[in-house]
């Protein structure tokens, strides 16, 4: 279940007759699970990438 809007399916395809692939990303902190795309604006996680829920404080950039 998203941990943003609470379901499995995002709310922009309730009614969506075709097939869709929705991509998930897991909060490397919490670990809980995220709609990319349609709860967040991270579309595309890369392998190595770190991310973080909006419950989760972002990282701060070193200096």
């Amino acid at each position: 279940m998203c941990c943003v809007c609470h379901t499995r399916f995002p709310a922009a395809l309730r009614g969506c007759t075709s097939l869709v692939i929705v991509k998930w990303g897991q909060c490397d902190q919490c670990g809980h699970w995220v709609h990319l795309r349609y709860c967040t604006s991270v579309s595309v996680l890369r392998r190595d990438s770190e991310f973080r829920c909006i419950h989760c404080p972002q990282q701060q950039a070193e200096k």
